[in-house]
């Protein structure tokens, strides 16, 4: 773990993200898709990112049948699938949702929109204070059994932090930071309260939430609220500098072995699906986990497994594909200019390393699926390209045939 610290405020009121809202969110899931130009997109909610492969096939196959075949992870560990159909009322079909339900995904139907939750995906295996998978299990269980937590925002977000502090930097609405493996502290939008018992802390989240809910009038976050925070910040908590994770393998504290996994533009295609589903099968425990990064974890493997990299996933730290993302651009998207996704490829190459910036192709001004940190951005037009960033850089217009050279040389600081 780095030895660096970074620190973590409440969001001011003067902050963008505390605009009145105007409207109710519109987050889409398997029950809400939402109309895009390539037909509708289904969200999928996986706590934790934590899947069986078998209920990651499954999901692969409803792709193959009702959309475009490919799986697309996101960056709060969850599941998307395009190009599915709909009918007059705007329904995805029945027997998509019956299959979707059958593999254990959407075990209460009025709560699909609000089971997201990100965790650190090493908790239990690798690093961290504390173990937080039980608790994990138990904030999924009793957030499905409360009818009155269904009413919250589909983007509301929890976010439990093993003490690496990887996720908690994220911007969540409520959270944990482990202190040791018996203690956590509660994180509400910034502020950071007093330790409470491990035991305790899915309760205190949920009373968080209902308190949340009874003072939110149209806000989708809890940076939005008026007044007084939800909790009393105890102080900063200087968090260790977790961040996404490396490709490669790892061991784990029971000495098996664990596969950390890039996910080129975070999409898989069917036949990847199959790879690390049968890895996960035959050489580990049957489960996967998808990180905030949008890569996959393959944990508990009593022998090392090879299909991953086979099939087109990465497992090199120094892959031309690191920390390269896009917006879903033309012609999926009705609002992009351009195509995303071409470009992102092209741009793979241009000067990755560890220590370089990521970038993020967009096609149009709302930057969709931007990665959280430090990064550049390339706004793809009809008619060239914008590049910005990182931070103190001005914007840097060109053409194709001098992108790739722009993007290397920002990447590099040049």
């Amino acid at each position: 773990m780095s030895v660096r610290h970074a620190t973590m405020g409440a969001v001011s009121a003067s902050s963008p993200w505390a605009a009145p809202r105007t409207q109710p969110d519109r987050c889409p899931g398997l029950l809400r898709p939402h109309q895009a130009a390539d037909g509708a997109l289904v969200r999928l909610r996986i706590p934790g990112g934590v899947i069986s492969a078998a209920a990651l096939t499954e999901v692969a196959a409803v792709a193959t049948e009702f959309g475009d075949g490919q799986v697309r992870l996101t960056s709060r560990g969850n599941l998307q699938l395009r190009s599915v159909p709909v009918d007059a009322e705007g329904d995805v079909p029945a027997e998509m949702v019956d299959r979707i339900a059958a593999a254990g995904l959407l075990p209460s139907a009025r709560h699909e929109l609000v089971r997201n939750i990100v965790c650190s995906p090493l908790t239990g295996r690798v690093g961290g204070r504390a173990d937080l998978r039980p608790l994990l299990a138990e904030l999924d269980a009793r957030l499905c059994a409360s009818s009155e937590l269904a009413a919250l925002p589909g983007r509301f977000l929890f976010a439990l932090d093993d003490g690496r502090g990887d996720v908690l930097p994220l911007a969540h609405d409520l959270g944990v930071l482990a202190v040791d493996a018996e203690y956590v502290r509660l994180s509400a939008a910034g502020a950071v309260g007093a330790p409470i018992p491990l035991h305790r802390a899915a309760g205190e989240l949920l009373v968080l939430a209902r308190r949340f809910l009874a003072r939110r009038g149209a806000a989708w976050h809890v940076r939005e609220l008026d007044g007084a925070p939800l909790i009393p910040d105890a102080g900063d908590p200087m968090l260790p500098l977790g961040g996404p994770l490396d490709f490669g393998r790892l061991t784990q504290v029971d000495g098996q072995g664990l596969l950390s996994l890039g996910v080129p533009l975070a999409t898989l295609t069917a036949d990847q699906v199959d790879a690390v589903a049968t890895a996960a099968t035959r050489s580990g425990s049957g489960m996967l986990v998808v990180t905030p990064w949008r890569g996959l974890l393959l944990p508990d493997l009593r022998e090392d497994a090879a299909q991953p990299a086979a099939a087109g996933l990465i497992l090199d730290p120094e892959s031309p594909w690191r920390n390269i993302s896009a917006c879903a651009g033309a012609p999926g998207c009705v609002k992009a200019a351009a195509a995303t996704r071409p470009v992102a490829a092209l741009l793979a190459g241009t000067g990755c390393s560890a220590s370089t910036p990521g970038v993020h192709v967009v096609a149009c001004a709302r930057r969709c699926g931007a990665p959280s940190g430090e990064h550049i951005q390339v706004l793809a037009g009809p008619s060239g390209f914008t590049v910005s960033g990182p931070s103190g850089r001005p914007d840097i217009n060109c053409d194709a045939a001098h992108l790739a050279q722009v993007v290397a040389r920002a990447r590099n600081g040049s």
